[in-house]
């Protein structure tokens, strides 16, 4: 993040995007001495240096921003919204009463793009009357660059901008937001990072240009890097939602029905929330009276381990196959799971 290059985190809905971000926004205040109310902060401090292995990474002063494009996607434009978003950040690190050449070089950028003055904005924020005679700026460009400029001196040494959701957005929204940063933000001080879900972006790109339109190449004229997010520890991440990895068959068939339909994490914790709630008690051998409500206990305990699991799964992630599986129109999600499970050894004492 040593120049103003555009950055796109790529990683499926679910799958962390969003607490990446959030976690590294946090350990770049930790180590700007303007942001005065940072919890932990020594702890944090402690913790990169252990994760740094010996590495010289040295963290300059940041200022951060985190903007959430999918809450703002309803405004006229998306400067508008992303300017605020600095502000407020910028109000948390020092006071907004004494910096009025800053608020006047906010309201020449938002009176560029919205053609109103931003009396109520402005307001809002710093708790004085509105702006005055806010003139027309012709050189977009160099307002924003002058808006910027204002900020960054002895606050930080770089900003980094964290723009999230982007791939839910609207499609013209997002593709103006996209435009616009292009075309006025460069600054080598300013870095932005996009946490997206590529392959949804470039959906949504041609919902807005139509479905031959190339959107791999179009993106790739506002991405200077692009960034696969690591593959979680699933152990340790089945572990922290209590997704046993013990013997318990229950445990045994929900990881099954998790591969079977390629869930992402968000996923994997609502669909183990459910499961567990369903059917915990009936799957676990200290319940072994739930087991054998029927004579044999076979047909509670295979629906149990395994109807439940899989209705579970289709009802999240295919409500088609869901539908026909309950009418009794389509079995094969049942067979494709038998077929799974059926060279695990821990079956064996069950007879499914």
């Amino acid at each position: 993040m040593d120049s103003g290059n555009v950055i796109a985190l790529n990683a499926r809905w679910g799958e962390g995007k969003t607490f990446f971000v959030k976690q590294t926004k946090l350990v770049l205040e930790a180590f700007n001495p303007y942001y005065e109310n940072i919890e932990h902060r020594e702890e944090i401090k402690k913790t990169w240096e252990k994760l740094r292995k010996k590495q010289e990474i040295e963290i300059q002063p940041f200022v951060t921003v985190y903007y959430d494009a999918w809450m703002n996607d309803n405004d006229e434009d998306p400067v508008l919204s992303l300017v605020l978003a600095i502000l407020q950040e910028i109000d948390g690190l020092t006071s907004l009463e004494n910096e009025r050449g800053i608020l006047d070089l906010a309201g020449n950028v938002l009176d560029c793009f919205t053609g109103r003055t931003v009396k109520g904005v402005l307001d809002s924020l710093r708790g004085t009357p509105p702006l005055e005679n806010i003139k027309k700026a012709k050189d977009l460009e160099s307002k924003i660059a002058a808006f910027f400029e204002s900020i960054l001196p002895e606050r930080g040494n770089r900003m980094v901008v964290f723009i999230d959701e982007l791939d839910r957005c609207k499609p013209d929204y997002a593709i103006h937001l996209l435009e616009r940063i292009k075309h006025y933000f460069g600054n080598e001080r300013i870095t932005f990072i996009f946490s997206l879900n590529m392959d949804e972006l470039q959906h949504t790109i041609r919902k807005f240009y139509g479905n031959d339109f190339d959107a791999c190449r179009y993106l790739e004229r506002f991405f200077d890097f692009r960034i696969e997010l690591p593959k979680p520890d699933m152990r340790r991440f089945y572990d922290g939602i209590g997704l046993e990895n013990g013997s318990w068959v229950y445990e045994s068939v929900c990881k099954q029905v998790v591969e079977m339909f390629n869930m992402g994490l968000r996923e994997i914790a609502k669909f183990y929330r459910v499961a567990k709630t369903v059917a915990y008690k009936p799957t676990h051998k200290e319940h072994d009276q739930w087991l054998f409500a029927f004579s044999d206990g076979t047909g509670r305990q295979f629906c149990f381990l395994c109807i439940v699991p899989l209705m579970i799964g289709l009802n999240m992630c295919d409500r088609p196959r869901y539908n026909k599986f309950i009418q009794g129109r389509d079995g094969s999600p049942l067979i494709e799971l038998l077929k799974i499970i059926s060279g695990l050894t821990e079956y064996a004492d069950y007879e499914i």
